[in-house]
């Protein structure tokens, strides 16, 4: 979908009458990135701000849940963990088309290779090392003190999104994947979810570098000062107060099964018209590769 979809003429006035000291809509620039929730920089006379919507067209049961996005990061606001200001959410689908939330605009560097070519040793030792600090501040934060209490269900994490997963990869489904056919006969775990969190990430050290999401598989990590996975973890479990995470390869081959049952939705999305990124078919080739990467892990 393109930026054009989004009227100046439209959101201009609504978000005057919403966001406080919101005024003068000039531009709507679409993110390149990004494969699920089209996001969008708004260039006004106030300043700069991000849109985030769900897609046009329909959806997959559950799925592109904007509305929690923005309750989390609302929530978040006055932990250790960074979030940007969340500013408006509107859940009036007529107003442009989608649900959607407005946030502020936060000036980053955007690194698209994790072997962070373009830094040196230390800045890349200290980048990893604040991505494990944030991670561990999330698992950290009270959620009952935050008004999280009631965010999900308590308990059975792995067993809710397994199912889950294996429903929405069903669902979009193009054609027949042994491997994931053989994941999804899992006997399944019960046990808590930070642990998927940790795996999710050190998921992107074993993935190959030569893909369309890069990873650092087959890098020689150590002499450009970036932690090895082992490293990594051991540090997360120190600031956690743990002395090691159980059952890893478990959560490890979860976070291949998840990432792969996203991936294939980008590719039905991209298949019906509705990709988010002209890199959607890229992206979903990537589901066989994931899956047979998981039974790996699990041999």
């Amino acid at each position: 979908m393109s930026a054009s979809e989004l009227s100046i003429d439209d959101l201009g006035p609504y978000l005057e009458k919403e966001v406080d000291g919101f005024r003068g809509l000039r531009t709507i620039d679409k993110f390149a990135g990004g494969q699920s929730n089209p996001t969008y920089l708004l260039t006004a006379s106030s300043g700069q701000y991000v849109l985030r919507r769900k897609p046009f067209g329909e959806l997959l049961k559950s799925a592109h849940a904007v509305e929690r996005e923005y309750r989390v990061m609302q929530a978040l606001e006055d932990t250790a963990v960074p979030v940007p200001r969340m500013l408006h959410l509107c859940e009036d689908p007529d107003v442009i088309g989608a649900v959607f939330f407005v946030m502020s605009f936060v000036k980053a560097r955007h690194f698209w290779d994790p072997a962070l070519p373009e830094l040196d040793d230390a800045d890349r030792t200290a980048i990893f090392d604040e991505m494990n600090r944030v991670l561990a501040a999330l698992h950290s934060v009270d959620v009952e003190m935050i008004g999280l209490a009631d965010f999900g269900y308590p308990g059975n994490y792995f067993e809710r999104q397994i199912s889950r997963w294996s429903k929405q990869y069903r669902a979009s489904e193009t054609k027949v994947i042994a491997a994931m056919d053989e994941l999804l006969d899992w006997e399944l775990s019960t046990l808590g979810h930070p642990f998927a969190d940790l795996a999710y990430q050190c998921m992107q050290l074993r993935m190959p570098q030569d893909c369309v999401i890069r990873g650092l598989g087959g890098v020689d990590r150590a002499p450009l000062g970036i932690p090895s996975e082992a490293a990594f973890v051991a540090d997360y479990c120190g600031r956690s107060g743990l002395d090691e995470i159980p059952n890893w390869t478990f959560y490890l081959v979860f976070s291949f099964f998840r990432f792969a049952a996203i991936l294939q939705g980008v590719l039905k999305r991209a298949i019906d018209g509705n990709a988010s990124s002209d890199q959607a078919f890229a992206y979903g080739a990537l589901t066989a590769p994931l899956a047979e990467m998981a039974i790996e892990e699990l041999q």
